[in-house]
């Protein structure tokens, strides 16, 4: 089973927030190859720029986000591009009121056919569509 998963969710892995379990669930499944993850290439910059971030407002040292960085980029979902799909993107984005950057992360999920799983209560709230996105704490709940 194949699900896109944003940097919301794969941050939880290693910064302890509400529903960090869930979160680690996933990569757990996905180390155990019950799911194979999917996020937009963007996702790397994503995650850069929240380690940064991270540095910036004190919660990590320097030297953690260069370890933090080593093991996202060992645990990453597939990274795949949707420059074929930049329409959709658009159009996606335009019909739920989102950034082009969650809107590559729908996109990729409509091009997989299957759903987007982010920890975004808001992305989720605006989309109010579960074939499409599944907030992580219910995605969690379901694959228990």
């Amino acid at each position: 089973m194949n699900i896109v998963i944003d940097a919301s969710v794969c941050l939880k892995w290693l910064f302890a927030e509400e529903d960090s379990s869930a979160a680690l669930s996933i990569l757990k499944a996905s180390e155990e190859k019950k799911v194979t993850l999917l996020a937009p290439l963007l996702w790397e910059y994503e995650i850069v720029n929240a380690l940064v971030t991270a540095v910036a407002r004190d919660k990590i040292t320097f030297s953690n986000s260069l370890k933090f960085l080593k093991f996202f980029l060992k645990s990453k979902p597939q990274l795949l591009s949707i420059a074929d799909e930049y329409k959709l993107c658009l159009t996606l984005a335009k019909k739920y009121q989102l950034s082009g950057y969650d809107g590559s992360y729908l996109t990729l999920a409509k091009a997989a056919n299957t759903a987007l799983v982010s920890a975004d209560a808001k992305l989720v709230r605006k989309v109010a569509d579960t074939r499409l996105v599944i907030g992580l704490k219910e995605y969690a709940a379901s694959t228990e």
